[in-house]
């Protein structure tokens, strides 16, 4: 058996300090959590997992990715992974290049990736995208990606994304 965590970056609408509605301030939130991950290898974990929201402080990390890069390099052994990042969201030749960074920074350990289609109309509404497409970006964005990660050039023409002699 493995034992991961999944950090939560929860922000002031969720959480107070004192559970009286004293709120904590962003930054806080951040220092918490990282202060956490710090633990999770001296702690024997094996693996630290990243989740990806938008305009809420329901869960503050808007990449996933960015916090797994800085984690990459403050740890030797832990193994890491979104779960999820959200595909109609994002560009999937982008995911695919910053999944090549992380494994880059990971130099070797192991990623565990988990993509999704999102759930909240109030993240799809702030993101200007609309949900009515998730399924149709989501499939699109997972072709994408697999081409992508293969190796070689690629070309993708789809209804939503086209992408021309990539590498």
């Amino acid at each position: 058996m493995k034992l991961s965590l999944l950090l939560g970056f929860q922000g002031d609408d969720w959480i107070s300090a004192d559970g009286g509605g004293t709120w904590i301030r962003d930054g806080q939130v951040y220092e918490d959590n990282l202060y956490v991950a710090d633990l999770l290898e001296p702690l024997g974990f094996d693996a630290l997992f990243q989740v990806e929201h938008h305009g809420s402080p329901y869960h503050m990390t808007s990449n996933p990715l960015a916090v797994l890069y800085y984690m990459a390099g403050r740890t030797e052994r832990l193994e890491m992974g979104p779960c999820v990042v959200v595909l109609p969201w994002n560009h999937p030749l982008r995911v695919a290049e910053e999944l090549s960074v992380l494994d880059n920074l990971l130099r070797g350990r192991r990623i565990h990736l988990g993509v999704g289609r999102g759930s909240s109309p109030s993240e799809y509404r702030y993101l200007g995208i609309n949900q009515a497409e998730a399924r149709d970006r989501f499939k699109e964005g997972v072709e994408i990606l697999r081409l992508a990660l293969a190796g070689g050039t690629f070309s993708y023409d789809g209804d939503h994304y086209r992408v021309e002699e990539a590498t």
